[in-house]
């Protein structure tokens, strides 16, 4: 399930009066997991484990909107952001 389907089920919830107070996305980055090392990549930043080099995925691009937009809204705003923008 996308951010997009997640935040906007939320605002359902906020709708009918229930109480949430926030979102948090599992991890900011891609981490080495124990049980299947650096195989599983859910991360909002892809990270290479080997250069260190993070880029930015869309679903960090899509969460960035939301946050700017405060809501969730049917299609992100289209900015001139390259697609693979590289965090320093």
């Amino acid at each position: 399930m996308a951010h997009r389907e997640r935040l906007a089920g939320a605002a359902r919830l906020i709708e009918r009066g229930h109480d949430i107070r926030g979102y948090l996305h599992w991890t900011l980055t891609d981490n080495f997991e124990w049980n299947e090392g650096w195989t599983l990549r859910f991360g909002l930043v892809a990270l290479d484990p080997k250069t260190q080099l993070r880029t930015m995925r869309g679903s960090a691009r899509l969460f960035r909107e939301i946050i700017r937009g405060n809501g969730v809204t049917a299609q992100p705003r289209r900015n001139s952001s390259p697609r693979n923008s590289v965090l320093g």
